[in-house]
């Protein structure tokens, strides 16, 4: 009996956690290649189980550098609304 309701209770409560996971994603709706860096705009959209919580715009720059000729992002940064 004491071992079902810990079970049941361990259950409950990883069920919680999961609904509560908040999940992001980004949509890119435009690049524009400037001289070292790529400027990205798009919509910042996050969930929290199945609820939408955010949908804003968003822009950000992504700098390139290259090692041996293979490219690595070298600076990042988001752009003030």
């Amino acid at each position: 009996r004491d071992l079902h309701t810990a079970y049941r209770r361990q259950r409950q409560m990883c069920i919680r956690d999961r609904c509560s996971t908040r999940s992001q994603a980004l949509f890119v709706e435009h690049t524009e290649a400037l001289e070292d860096t790529v400027r990205v705009t798009g919509r910042l959209r996050a969930w929290i189980g199945s609820e939408q919580v955010e949908d804003r715009p968003i822009a950000y720059r992504v700098r390139y550098a290259f090692s041996d000729g293979v490219p690595y992002v070298a600076g990042f940064s988001v752009e003030e609304e």
